[in-house]
This record gives C-alpha cells, sequence and structure tokens, in this order.
C-alpha cells in the first residue's frame, strides 16, 4: 500500500476527469468534505436557575415568570428531542464511515476486518476520522493482517 493513502487517488481522478467517478473517489471526496462529520450538535438551554436569576432581574411580574418558565421547559423538551435525532443521526454516520472505510481497504468479508476497524476506531476516533483511516492503513502496510 502507499504511504500516503490520498496520493494515487488524487493521481487517478487527475487521469480520469470526464470518466464517472468511482467508489474510492466517492469515498475519498466525502471524508475530504467533512460528510461523515457533518450533524451539528443543538444548542443547550440555559439552566432553569440562570435563566429564572437573569428573568428577576429585568421582571418583577410573577405571571410574566410564570409564562417565562413554562416557555423555558418546552425549550428544553424541543432540546432533549433535538439531542435524541442528533444521536441518531451521529451513529447512522458512524455505521455509514465504518461500512465505507471497511470496504475501501478491502476488508469486506475479511474475518479480521471488522476487528480491525475497532480497533482503529478505538484508538483514533478522538483525534478524527482520518487518525482512524491513518491506523488502518498502517495495520495493512506492516503486513498485521494480509487483505490478498
Amino acid at each position: 500500500m502507499n504511504d500516503n493513502i490520498w496520493g494515487d487517488i488524487k493521481m487517478k481522478k487527475s487521469l480520469d476527469v470526464n470518466s464517472e467517478k468511482t467508489r474510492i473517489q466517492i469515498y475519498i471526496e466525502r471524508v475530504h468534505s467533512g460528510y461523515f462529520t457533518n450533524n451539528p450538535m443543538p444548542n443547550k438551554p440555559l439552566s432553569l436557575d440562570v435563566f429564572v436569576s437573569k428573568l428577576m432581574k429585568t421582571e418583577n411580574d410573577g405571571t410574566k415568570i410564570g409564562e417565562a418558565i413554562e416557555h423555558h421547559k418546552e425549550k428544553i423538551a424541543e432540546y432533549k428531542n433535538s439531542m435524541t435525532l442528533y444521536r441518531k443521526r451521529e451513529r447512522e454516520l458512524e455505521t455509514e464511515f465504518k461500512m465505507e472505510t471497511i470496504n475501501y481497504f478491502g476488508l469486506t468479508g475479511h474475518p479480521k476486518g471488522e476487528n480491525v476497524f475497532n480497533y482503529a476506531w478505538k484508538e483514533g476516533h478522538s483525534n478524527g476520522y482520518y487518525e482512524v483511516i491513518r491506523i488502518i492503513e498502517d495495520i495493512i502496510d506492516y503486513g498485521v493482517i494480509d487483505i490478498n
């Protein structure tokens, strides 16, 4: 395998400018564009005690404060729902990244393919998806597993 997993793809793309994109080119573009990490986290509303203390500085009317607290509870419920959707989408993107990465490296159906990805994920994902890719590439380059 190449020392730089992107180099051969960039060269291939420059040679095939008018041809249909390959599966590998699409994968590389998706990684470069941030597709797998494009899932913005919802903004959390202020905690109730901070919200009430700020409100008390501007409002003296108990009715308005009560209404504002109810509105705040609705915002918290919306936030919790948004976080549920966010986490679901995050899991979907992670699964998609896993499947495409395993496929990219030719590990689909390999008896250790899933283990290799899981190890790379555990060791590298906190440093970004490129690190996961780098670890898998190192494992293959150093002959830890044979993909042929």
